[in-house]
């Protein structure tokens, strides 16, 4: 599959890229830290008792709330720009 300018460049699902950040980092190695990114498309302090990440090394949206196991999901396209991730971007 060929990857459009809009998925090649994306910064959501590219970590070091230049997503701004409210405070700290946004992109913290693989995982990008949702409660970091000054975004209108992203709140903090929604429906999650705790931070909220997206970790490209597992491809996976992780919730860390009140419980010790934190909430998962499986992510199999960028949200934001359609990219396939997880191996899954040849087709």
């Amino acid at each position: 599959m060929e990857l459009t300018e809009k998925q090649k460049n994306c910064k959501w699902c590219h970590p070091g890229s230049d997503l701004k950040a409210n405070f700290g980092v946004a992109w913290e190695g693989n995982a990008l830290a949702f409660d970091n990114v000054d975004s209108p498309q992203v709140m903090s302090g929604g429906p999650y008792s705790g931070d909220i990440t997206f970790d490209l090394d597992t491809n996976q949206l992780i919730s860390y709330g009140e419980s010790t196991d934190p909430t998962t999901i499986d992510v199999l396209y960028c949200p934001m720009c359609g990219r396939p991730l997880g191996g899954n971007e040849d087709g």
